[in-house]
Parts: structure tokens; sequence; C-alpha cells
């Protein structure tokens, strides 16, 4: 009897064995385990047809892999398919899509013995999606570009660079201290790549957050973390599995990288979920060598930097590296903004606003048009328009609503108390303070 080049019709994987035809589903712990000791299987459905193939990358140190192979008109076209873990029924249909006549002009394969081509953007685009299906947004993903009017650090620059040999950067600050634009100064020079996520209040959860990374991190180096995305959403009927195991995985497939990569967290203030905590505890308890963690952040995030201190893991730079220096401040008032102010001007401003970096920039946007500079930065305070403007855009409306009614029904106190001034000092106590 021939033996049967198992086939992939559908949802339903067919196969022979002990000279039997055996039948079961796609993407069910049956199908991975029989992955992990196929050579080949045939697809077929709606969205085209491929034959799929077990390989091994050419370094060695990737491991197998699966490549999907079609023929047609005398001419071959390939895709990377992924290791075992991503070949989940949607990722299947994906490269059928993408090797189906009118698409294979632009499937190309690769060389025999190199790391097979990264996929093509009709495979990625079924990618950039949660485990339920909503979207991902792709401008979260980009570097963002620093202001034109910037004021050279090359010494919290040169800082950065050396934060690399440890395993996470942490830069803690409240807001308007320039975190996101050292970074992507930094990043403008950095020795090595970086997968940047700009996160917001609706990634504080698990799924989405990591959804994110391991998007982010396939954009800087293909299939690093297409096993684990897929694993995340593999079906949404099926229970989420650990997030250990997920990682696991992931973290496996970082390891063979051969470059280091720094994985950038902007703006982590947002997230408070516990579970997503806990999982960065792990990722960092086990991160390869190359990958390097920075998150940038308002206040302290719950992970153990005690511990990471003590283990010469962690470069901290807070509110006091940030400040603009006198010299700072005469070259972004001078230079960058094109201001005239005399040397004492200068001196009161910077004074007043203690280098805070926001605060110099809304001063000087006042400062436009008026003829008596020295009265108006004598008299300039926290009340004045553009400062409460920000200060409630940028400060108060991100606070949660509990937060911010606390706040407010203690801005004003009417009767003083020891229990009462411990909880307002402690709710707006300054991290390390």
């Amino acid at each position: 009897m021939a033996k049967m080049t198992p086939l992939v019709r559908g949802d339903r994987l067919i196969y022979q064995q002990d000279e039997h035809e055996q039948v079961l589903a796609v993407e069910t712990p049956a199908w991975f385990a029989w992955l992990a000791t196929a050579s080949t299987f045939a697809f077929t459905s709606d969205n085209g047809t491929f034959t799929a193939r077990k390989e091994r990358a050419g370094n060695q140190r990737g491991g197998w892999y699966w490549k999907a192979y079609r023929t047609q008109h005398g001419k071959h076209s390939s895709l990377y398919l992924g290791k075992a873990e991503a070949l989940t029924l949607e990722r299947l249909n994906a490269v059928a899509r993408a090797l189906a006549p009118e698409s294979s002009g632009d499937a190309g394969g690769a060389a025999d013995g190199e790391r097979p081509s990264p996929p093509t953007e009709e495979v990625e685009r079924h990618f950039m999606t949660t485990r339920h299906g909503d979207p991902l947004l792709a401008t979260k993903l980009h570097v963002p570009q620093p202001p034109l009017q910037l004021v050279h650090r090359p010494h919290l620059v040169e800082r950065l660079q050396q934060a690399v040999e440890r395993p996470l950067t942490l830069i803690a600050a409240p807001a308007g201290f320039g975190k996101t634009t050292l970074l992507s100064t930094w990043l403008e020079h950095a020795s090595l790549q970086a997968a940047w996520i700009s996160l917001e209040h609706d990634d504080d959860d698990l799924t989405r957050f990591w959804s994110y990374v391991f998007t982010a991190l396939s954009r800087v180096h293909p299939g690093s973390g297409t096993s684990a995305l897929a694993l995340l959403q593999a079906s949404t009927l099926t229970p989420l599995p650990p997030i250990e195991i997920v990682l696991t995985v992931w973290i496996n497939d970082l390891a063979a990288l051969p470059h280091e990569v720094a994985l950038v967290l902007d703006d982590y203030h947002l997230i408070t979920a516990q579970p997503i905590h806990r999982s960065i505890t792990y990722l960092l308890d086990h991160l390869p060598p190359q990958l390097h963690l920075v998150i940038a952040t308002r206040a302290d995030p719950p992970l153990s930097l005690a511990r990471l201190r003590a283990r010469g893991h962690l470069t901290e730079i807070r509110a006091a590296d940030l400040r603009f220096t006198a010299e700072e401040t005469a070259a972004f008032l001078t230079r960058a903004l094109g201001l005239e102010l005399s040397a004492q001007d200068i001196a009161t401003l910077e004074a007043r606003t203690e280098g805070w970096i926001a605060g110099l920039q809304l001063a000087a946007l006042s400062m436009q048009g008026r003829k008596d500079i020295p009265g108006f930065l004598e008299a300039i305070t926290g009340s004045h328009r553009y400062i409460i403007d920000y200060l409630v855009e940028e400060v108060l409306a991100r606070q949660p609503e509990p937060v911010q009614t606390f706040l407010l029904q203690t801005a004003i106190l009417e009767r003083l108390q020891g229990s009462l001034c411990e909880a307002v000092m402690g709710e707006m106590r300054e991290p390390g303070e």
C-alpha cells in the first residue's frame, strides 16, 4: 500500500499511521504533537494550496522551522511558515493566500542554507491583531522623532549606551522631563536595534500587551515573536496558556538571535494590571543576553527594583538627572527657541522652573511678544495659564478617577490633622523622595 502524504484539508489533518488512516483537528494538542514528529504535509483550502516541509536554519541555532512551497507554471515560490508552535489554521490560510496565483509574483524563496525570508506584508497583516481580533495600531511601534528644538545631551546618551550592559534601564520622572525625547535621541545613534511600544490605557491587558511586544520584536528580527504570538492568537475558544509558557517560547527564540536588541516600553505607568507586572518580572528573571529592556515611566513599577539594584542589573535615570543644567537652559532658550535673553533672565527662569523642560517650553511661549521680560520672570508661577493647561491635560486628566477625586477633595483643606497630612503627602510624594 503506497504511503500517502499527510494532508490538511480545511481544519482537519488526514494521515497514515500503522497503515490506518487517522484524522485529527488542526490547533489541538494532538496537532502540535504530530508536527514534532512530521517532516512534510500538504495543505489545501479555499485560500490556496502548498506543500509544507520542516527544515533547519542554516546557523544551526534557530532550530527547526516549517516552510511552504508551491510550483505553478514552472515557477517555484516559497514562504516562511514558522516554528511548529506558529502553525495555526489562520497562519496556514494566510500563507496559502500569499502563495495563490494572484499574489505569488512577490513571493520569493530563501537560498539554500540561509534563514528563510520573513512573511510578506499580506501575511504580516494577519498578525497585527490581538487574540480577539482587535487590530494593533502600527504607529505605536514607531520610534518618535526627536523635536526640532533639540538640546543635545551627550552625557545622558552615553549613560544609556553604557546601560545596555545591564538587563534593565529605568527612566522614571514626572511628565515633561524629556524621557521620550532622550530615548529617541539615543536610538538615532545607538549601536543596537530597538523595538518600541508607546503604551496607552487600553494596553493594560495581558494579551494585548504581549501582542504588541511580540509584534514589535518580530518587526526588528522577523520570526522572533511569531511562535509566541501564535500561541496568544491560537483560538478565541481555547483558554490562554500560562503566560510563562508563552514567554518561554519567545525567550528561546530570542536566545538564538545573532544581534542585541532593545525593547522600549514608553509610558509604562499606564500599566496597572498585576499579571503584566508579574510577566515582566518573569522576563527579567530569564532575560537572554541579546535583549535589553528599557522602561520609561512617571512612577516606579512594581518590579523588585531593590533586588535588581543589589545584583547590579539596573540602570536608573531620574528627574534629577533629566533636569536641564544652566548651560542646557541657555542653549534651549537662545539657540533652540531663538529668544534673546540676558544671562540674568536665563538664570532666573532656570531657578523658577528648576530645570523642568516642559516648564521652560511653556514659559518661553508665554514670553513671546512681552517687553518686560524680567518682570514676567519674577511673577511667573504654577498658576500661569499655559502651565495650568499642561498640568491639567498631562497630569491630572491622566490620573485614575479615584486619584482625581482625592486630589480635588484635598487641594484646599479647611482643617489640618496628622493623619490627613500623612495621607496627602503619601499620595503626592515623588518616588524615592
